[in-house]
């Protein structure tokens, strides 16, 4: 499978659990910009269309909500507000965890999200961190929560 080319610039929600397109007033920060790679895990989760969001429906607002709600169900249980336990992803101990929250990094989600070729820079995790393997464990999470299963997300990266 190939990363997908990004079309305009998307922003992600203060919650970072959707994307948006530029000039929304609910983008907080900016995910990518025109030409970006976005790995695929990331334009799955987003519900990404040859590298744009999917068309609008007609109505801006109740869309809006329908991209969060559909962002809700993969990574999170609805007790858990916007904190998962991030140790639960490989390469991901109690240090590195508090560092990614301090950098508002909360979920397993927003993990799968992150380029590993372009990773952010977070305070107290070294240079040489794995960040492909920490964003393949995250996807494999979020894939396994939505009720795809762990072995299809092994079997798609063999392909």
């Amino acid at each position: 499978m190939t990363n997908m080319i990004a079309k305009a610039r998307l922003f992600l929600t203060a919650d970072s659990k959707a994307l948006v397109a530029e000039g929304d007033p609910k983008g907080a920060i900016l995910y990518c910009a025109a030409g970006d790679e976005i790995p695929e895990s990331a334009a799955k989760m987003f519900g990404l269309v040859n590298g744009d969001l999917p068309a609008k429906g007609g109505k801006g607002s109740k869309e809006a909500g329908a991209g969060t709600n559909k962002e809700k169900q993969p990574g999170e249980n609805k007790g858990a507000a916007a904190v998962d336990d991030l140790t639960q992803v490989k390469f991901v101990g109690s240090t590195s965890a508090k560092s990614l929250n301090d950098a508002g990094i909360t979920t397993i989600a927003q993990l799968a999200a992150i380029d590993p070729a372009n990773p952010p820079t977070v305070e107290g995790m070294g240079a040489r961190v794995n960040w492909a393997g920490i964003v393949e464990s995250a996807a494999e999470l979020v894939k396994a929560a939505s009720g795809g299963g762990g072995a299809d997300a092994k079997d798609q990266g063999a392909n």
